[in-house]
């Protein structure tokens, strides 16, 4: 049997002369382009990488965005749950610092009351109410600095009788503290 190259010797001869041709002749055309006039044997090498190039860059841009999408994501978990509990501490700081400047607002009004008497009056905060129903009776704080200002008034003039509502008993618990 005779070998490959000796049986097609003049038909792989004929390929190559006309492959060296082919590339003579690529290197020796200039054809027109938007950069100038470029080599066709260039326009072929562009033509024939082209494909590969865009299958490696878009190989790498869904690498990438899978990357960026999931593997580097995987301690989000851990971040979003400190971050959720930095929120509710914030916002128990935020209701915290709230109370204070409500708390604030109140001393100021009792002491901007205080400052209108000229007679010696002590502020104070109502803790109890009426045990009925109703919210913010009308009667509640004017019955708790009526209570306090004549208290004050008549300096240990108090009476030595039990009291009898919770109220009553509460106020007087109240000035005794005071």
């Amino acid at each position: 049997m005779e070998t490959l190259l000796g049986r097609y010797k003049n038909l792989i001869v004929l390929a190559a002369i006309l492959f060296a041709q082919l590339i003579a002749l690529a290197v020796q055309v200039r054809r027109p382009s938007q950069d100038g006039e470029m080599r066709l044997i260039r326009v072929w090498a562009i033509a024939a990488v082209t494909p590969l190039e865009k299958a490696v860059v878009h190989s790498q841009t869904w690498v990438h965005d899978k990357w960026v999408g999931y593997v580097w994501l995987r301690n989000v978990r851990r971040e979003n749950e400190q971050l959720r509990a930095d929120i509710e501490r914030m916002k128990l700081e935020q209701a915290r610092l709230n109370e204070d400047a409500n708390m604030a607002r109140r001393i100021q009004t009792l002491l901007a009351f205080k400052e209108q008497y000229i007679e010696n009056t002590v502020a104070a905060q109502v803790i109890g109410t009426s045990g009925s129903e109703i919210r913010n009776p009308p009667s509640a704080k004017m019955f708790a600095i009526h209570r306090i200002a004549s208290l004050f008034s008549l300096g240990t003039n108090r009476s030595r009788n039990a009291p009898t509502s919770g109220v009553k008993r509460m106020m007087d618990k109240m000035c005794v503290c005071i």
